[in-house]
């Protein structure tokens, strides 16, 4: 028998984190631009490996909500470790893998990555609220600002934890955005020991922040070049336009 709060928490969990990847990963894709920046495939598996590494992600998450709740900080805090290191370093492990790591495409599935690991800490925190006794507005409201505040936070992490050679902003660093993730963690967590508007001012600012410091980085995936172009140098490529183009060299004469 299908759980009908797990099947909803699924549509919700996919349809924000696969919609990013189709908007955010696709402009870098034909036919948005001539060649495709990066291995249609290999970012498919990208993030079908964030789902499989979102399951006890979501169990630490959970565990970490509900610690939080009650007021077991030493608890929460056991937890909140777990969820950075296994999520920091599944990553790691991801860019540093021969078949992910070899080219300059890197950034990509580390977008797709994170996508699919909160699609499965959205699943967790909507099937939570709508598996309740009592459903309330206010409720699905906090869950669903919650699971944008996990996607945006993903996709802050998935750059700002690149190596270094991918990376043109050297103040970015994998140190920050352990420090960063954590501090988004907390901010999901306030409605679970807040009322629901400080719940949900926190989540906002999170939000927000998050957004900010992601957009901050996005410009260096206009730096990639397809992979029949030449290699990648970190900071080295001219802006693209919103679609992920960049200008064509000049033709000799």
């Amino acid at each position: 028998m299908v759980d009908a709060s797990l099947s909803l928490g699924a549509v919700v969990g996919v349809l924000l984190s696969g919609g990013f990847v189709y908007y955010e990963v696709g402009r870098f894709a034909t036919p948005q631009v001539e060649e495709t920046r990066f291995n249609e495939r290999r970012a498919i598996f990208a993030y079908t490996g964030g789902l499989f590494v979102g399951v006890p992600l979501a169990i630490f998450l959970l565990l970490f909500l509900t610690s939080t709740g009650n007021g077991a900080w030493p608890g929460a805090i056991l937890f909140l470790g777990l969820l950075l290191a296994v999520g920091e370093g599944a990553e790691w492990g991801l860019l540093r893998s021969r078949y992910f790591g070899t080219g300059p495409a890197g950034p990509f599935y580390a977008l797709a990555f994170r996508a699919g690991v909160a699609a499965i800490l959205i699943l967790a925190i909507m099937a939570q609220v709508l598996g309740a006794p009592t459903l309330s507005a206010p409720a699905i409201g906090l869950a669903l600002g919650q699971s944008l505040a996990l996607l945006a936070f993903g996709a802050m992490g998935a750059l700002m934890s690149l190596p270094g050679r991918y990376r043109s902003d050297r103040r970015a660093t994998p140190i920050l955005s352990v420090a960063l993730g954590g501090f988004g963690y907390l901010l999901i967590a306030f409605p679970t020991f807040s009322g629901p508007a400080v719940g949900a001012a926190a989540l906002g600012v999170g939000i927000v922040g998050a957004g900010y410091l992601y957009l901050q980085q996005r410009p260096l995936l206009a730096t990639i070049p397809p992979p029949s172009g030449p290699a990648a140098r970190p900071g080295v490529g001219a802006p693209g336009s919103r679609y992920g183009r960049t200008e064509p060299p000049p033709r000799r004469p």
